[in-house]
């Protein structure tokens, strides 16, 4: 199985491992719809990163026994959870490709940066290197070794979930 599936190379088969969003995204892209270009990261890749980097039990034991209608208990939870995977450093950045591929698209086009990313991705799983190693040794990507940790860097790319809400309620 892929580790990320481009919403351009989607297949109604791959639902099952790109969950419900990704495949309507995948489904609206291939129909010709405005959406951006971008990619799922599969399950059985957020799986392998959660086992590899111990968390899978952990999380396990997050939800083990949850009353979903707690909300004070649910939210603690979701809390936790995202501050545990939000540490997990497996990925090697890898969740932040589509932004290194937007970032070097200006220079080499965007359907080229994506295989070069896919492909850095690719070597990642294959090879065991990390995800900025690939990406560095990359030839042709056209980005300097600091302008891939900006764009890996999660930091500077994502805004927190509440100040995004904020702003979408305040429009």
């Amino acid at each position: 199985m892929a580790t990320i599936i481009w919403f351009e190379d989607y297949q109604p088969a791959d639902a099952p491992v790109v969950g419900g969003k990704n495949s309507s995204l995948g489904t609206l892209f291939n129909a010709g719809l405005p959406v951006p270009p971008g990619f799922a990261v599969s399950a059985d890749c957020y799986r392998k990163a959660m086992a590899d980097g111990g968390l899978a039990a952990e999380l396990d034991a997050l939800t083990a026994g949850l009353d979903p209608r707690d909300h004070t208990a649910v939210t603690a939870a979701g809390f936790r959870a995202r501050e545990l995977i939000g540490s997990l450093d497996l990925t090697g950045g890898l969740i932040m490709a589509e932004r290194v591929a937007f970032a070097a698209s200006d220079r080499i086009g965007l359907v080229e940066a994506q295989r070069l990313v896919s492909a850095a991705a690719a070597r990642t799983a294959a090879d065991g290197v990390s995800f900025r190693q690939a990406l560095v040794e990359s030839a042709g990507l056209g980005l300097a070794p600091d302008e891939i940790d900006a764009a890996l860097d999660p930091a500077t790319g994502l805004e927190p979930a509440a100040s995004l809400v904020d702003r979408v309620l305040s429009t």
